[in-house]
This record gives structure tokens, sequence and C-alpha cells, in this order.
């Protein structure tokens, strides 16, 4: 397994069989301690955050899916 990309929010992956796994964190965009998703640098861990996204990531991908549009790397 590869890094290839390091974020804020998420870490990505390469793996040996060619598909890619997203590491979602719980770190969140804002300033000051204050949520803001404008904001571009890490400004406070909120726990479970990562999970919420990975959750709306999936559905995204679903409907993509649903759509018959392939996703490449």
């Amino acid at each position: 397994m590869k890094k290839i990309y390091e974020g804020k929010t998420k870490d990505v992956f390469e793996l040996e069989n060619g598909n890619v796994m997203l590491k979602f964190k719980d770190d969140c965009t804002g300033k000051d301690g204050v949520f803001d998703p404008g904001e571009n640098s890490v400004g406070l861990t909120i726990e479970g955050i990562g999970k919420a996204n990975l959750q709306t990531s999936i559905h995204y991908f679903e409907l993509l899916k649903e759509a018959g549009i392939k996703l490449t790397m």
C-alpha cells in the first residue's frame, strides 16, 4: 500500500490491486477551533467526523455507480 495523497481531512492510498483506499480523518477545516468548511487549514478535531465524511462519500460514489459513471485514476 502506497500513500499517494495526504490531505487535511483524508489520505489516499494506492492498493496493489490498482484500487485506491480513502482514509478519512477526524480533522476539520476551520479557524481558532471553529468549524469552517471554507478555511484552508485544519482548525479542530471532531470525533466521528471522519466516519460521517466516509458515509457521505459512499453515498455519492453509489450515485455515480447507479448513473453508469466509471471512476478511473
